[in-house]
């Protein structure tokens, strides 16, 4: 009986709590903020719509490839802090979409990926500069060997 009223009393405090976490209202804690797009293909158009949750300015870019080879793009459109956009782009009469996307970052995250692409970069460029070197000394090493050196 008691093990019974236990697990009653249990059940109804994890009711509750869950009741009150499910009846507040959701804050947007910086982790989950964010910029959502979401393309939805309408005929031979693709429509898009973003929303940014964040507090800084942010933006969408669109591709897409229609039936007659026709490249669709939108890149970087702009979106206010907290704010709902939507933009369409058409393939046009007797076409259709094959294949799309959509994508949205802030500020501050475009920077961080192109300093992340920029020291990539950076980083493949010494690698082959370090290969082309070893290449160099093995061919100086081949090239004395052969001469006797």
């Amino acid at each position: 009986m008691r093990i019974r009223r236990s697990v009653h009393a249990g059940l109804v405090a994890v009711a509750a709590a869950a009741g009150t976490m499910l009846a507040a209202p959701l804050g947007h804690a910086a982790p989950w903020d964010k910029v959502n797009c979401v393309p939805v293909p309408i005929a031979s158009r693709l429509e898009v719509t973003c929303t940014n949750t964040t507090a800084e300015a942010a933006t969408a870019t669109m591709i897409a490839l229609c039936s007659d080879l026709r490249i669709l793009h939108e890149p970087e459109f702009p979106i206010a802090p907290a704010d709902t956009v939507t933009f369409t782009r058409d393939c046009g009469a007797g076409a259709t979409l094959l294949l799309w996307n959509a994508s949205g970052e802030t500020i501050s995250e475009r920077a961080q990926r192109r300093e992340r692409e920029r020291s990539d970069e950076q980083e493949k460029q010494r690698k082959q500069r370090e290969q082309s070197d070893q290449d160099d000394k093995q061919r100086e090493q081949e090239r004395k060997r052969r001469s006797g050196y």
